[in-house]
């Protein structure tokens, strides 16, 4: 989390890259094991640093955390372990972040995100 919130342009963006990576490719492990990552991830209290980074000026940042916020929320249907994640990261403040990228002047940011 002290990289999302206090390191370089780079190593954010690489962050948040391995952020989503990690929430879904420690399924190779089993599902439960990515479920229990996201759930570590949501306890570590990081919404409100990825909030924060949806209100970068930096698309490709905006786009990154976005996703990172996506694979998070995922729910697997076979654990009750990460049913919360989604409305823990809608009541982090997200929704509004997320549909003000959705209207983004950055045709190549809003393009991506509303086709995802």
């Amino acid at each position: 989390m002290a990289v999302l919130q206090h390191g370089s342009d780079a190593s954010k963006d690489e962050a948040l890259d391995r952020l989503g990576d990690l929430a879904l490719g420690t399924a190779s492990e089993g599902p439960q094991q990515a479920a229990l990552f996201r759930s570590a991830v949501i306890s570590s209290g990081v919404i409100p640093a990825l909030v924060s980074l949806l209100g970068s000026t930096e698309p490709r940042r905006q786009y990154l955390t976005a996703v990172a916020l996506h694979k998070l929320a995922i729910d697997d249907p076979t654990t009750e372990l990460d049913n919360t994640h989604s409305l823990e990261i809608c009541q982090g403040g997200a929704v509004g972040p997320l549909v003000k990228l959705l209207a983004s002047k950055e045709a190549r940011l809003a393009a991506i995100l509303n086709a995802g």
